[in-house]
Order: C-alpha cells, then sequence, then structure tokens
C-alpha cells in the first residue's frame, strides 16, 4: 500500500492511497466500510498515529480492497463518484504533497 497526502481539487489536504495511475481519496471512501465518518479525520498524522480507533493501516486497507472491488479493473486509470463524491481520483487532479506535514 503507497499511502500518499494529496489535495483534491475541491478540498483541504487529505491521506490517500495510490492505487494504479488514480488515488483513493481515503476520507471520501471511507464510508464504504464504516458507517459514521463526519467525526473522522484522515490526514496522514491521524492514520500513522492511531489516535482515532476508525483511522488506522488497516481500515485504510479495507477502504483501497472495497474501491478496487468496486471498480474492478477500471481502477488503474478511472474516477469513481458516488453520490457526487469522488473517491478515486486520476492522478492529474490531484497535487501530491510532502507524506507528512512539518
Amino acid at each position: 500500500m503507497r499511502l500518499v497526502t494529496f489535495t483534491p481539487p475541491d478540498g483541504p489536504p487529505r491521506a490517500g492511497v495510490l492505487l494504479g495511475d488514480s488515488v483513493v481519496d481515503l476520507a471520501a471512501a471511507a464510508g464504504l466500510v464504516i458507517e459514521d465518518t463526519e467525526h473522522l479525520r484522515w490526514d496522514m498524522l491521524s492514520l500513522l498515529c492511531g489516535d482515532q480507533p476508525e483511522v488506522n493501516l488497516s481500515t485504510a486497507a479495507e477502504i483501497v480492497a472495497a474501491v478496487a472491488q468496486f471498480v474492478g479493473s477500471d481502477a488503474r486509470d478511472g474516477a469513481l463518484q458516488i453520490g457526487g463524491t469522488a473517491m478515486l481520483l486520476p492522478l492529474d487532479q490531484v497535487r501530491l504533497l510532502a507524506p507528512l506535514p512539518r
């Protein structure tokens, strides 16, 4: 799993995972495996420190698996939106940042 910090076209920096030529937006896709996601912070420090029980590397792997299963072989270079929320973004639509903020 290749973790990244990125800025989506319409939001603040957040944690994601590279999937082919796309980035899985963990915050946007968390609803695929977690019921209540409104209170969760999906930044790299939260993901690595585990200060929130639901935000951890194991959950991130579950989210990526759910997205990959949903899009199938199109995951390599596609985009995925469910209910108007982009969960899988092509690399050319995001800005990759330093993995951990200073």
